[in-house]
C-alpha cells in the first residue's frame, strides 16, 4: 500500500493525469469515465484549490474524480501540484498522480 494513501477504500479518490502533450492524457480520461470517474479534462489551474474544497465539503458527491492537467496550463506552478495533493490526503481524500510519457517517434507519429 502506498504510505501516502489513507487506507480507507471508501474515502474519495482522485485521480490527476497529466504528462506530454500527445502521450495519451485524453483516452486514459475516457478510460476512466469508463470506470465511473467523474472526468475534468483541462481544470484551469486557478481553480484546483476551489475545486479540493468543494470535494473536502461532499466528499460522496465527489468519490471518484479524474482530472486532466496540462503542465502548461496558465496559473499552474508544477511546484504547486504536490502541496495541493498533500492538502487533500491531510483531509483523508486519496490521491494518485497518473503522468503519462511517449517516446518521441510515437509523438512525431501522432502530430
Amino acid at each position: 500500500m502506498n504510505r501516502n494513501m489513507p487506507s480507507d477504500v471508501s474515502a474519495p479518490h482522485v485521480i490527476v493525469v497529466t504528462g506530454l502533450s500527445g502521450a495519451g492524457k485524453s483516452t486514459a480520461l475516457k478510460a476512466l469515465e469508463d470506470m465511473r470517474y467523474h472526468c475534468i479534462d483541462n481544470l484551469p489551474a486557478e481553480l484546483m484549490h476551489d475545486f479540493a474544497a468543494h470535494i473536502e465539503a461532499e466528499p460522496e458527491k465527489y468519490a471518484r474524480v479524474a482530472l486532466g492537467i496540462d503542465v502548461r496550463s496558465s496559473g499552474l506552478e508544477l511546484a504547486d501540484l504536490p502541496g495541493w495533493l498533500e492538502r487533500l490526503r491531510a483531509s483523508g481524500v486519496r490521491t494518485q498522480l497518473l503522468f503519462l510519457n511517449a517516446q518521441d517517434a510515437t509523438l512525431v507519429k501522432r502530430f
